[in-house]
């Protein structure tokens, strides 16, 4: 009476792990970038709040900003974050431009973003009767 074998052979074992471990391996990759995306995310989205805020600030000022380069930090997320704001003069005398940029480091070379806005003249304001007066 002849006995078949049941199981696996060594080199059947050998490819089925082979096959295991490029799909780990995958498998890993894949949650490395996702946690590195989220952290991205998680610090473009703080940078935009950043930005909003400055602006915010530049356009609730009872004094009008400079033209210039102005450079500071803010705190937020328990961070510290890095501004810099540059106005330019426009063609309508009561309103600059300002471009508001944020970095998580002072020592990046590139933002993590840009937020572009207008700011008007403290002397411009809006009356009751809803018309602009000087």
């Amino acid at each position: 009476m002849m006995q078949t074998n049941r199981g696996f052979t060594l080199i059947e074992l050998l490819i089925a792990m082979a096959i295991l471990a490029v799909a780990m391996g995958a498998l890993l990759q894949s949650a490395a970038q996702n946690a590195f995306n989220m952290t991205n995310l998680r610090d473009r989205t703080i940078a935009q709040w950043v930005a909003a805020n400055k602006l915010a600030e530049l356009q609730t000022r009872k004094t009008w900003e400079d033209v210039g380069k102005r450079n500071g930090e803010m705190s937020m997320a328990n961070s510290t974050w890095y501004w810099q704001t540059e106005v330019q003069r426009v063609n309508d005398d009561d309103l600059r431009r300002v471009e508001i940029s944020v970095k998580k480091s002072p020592d990046d070379e590139s933002s993590l973003y840009t937020l572009p806005g207008f700011l008007a003249s403290p002397n411009v304001f809006v009356s009751e009767d809803s018309e602009l007066q000087q």
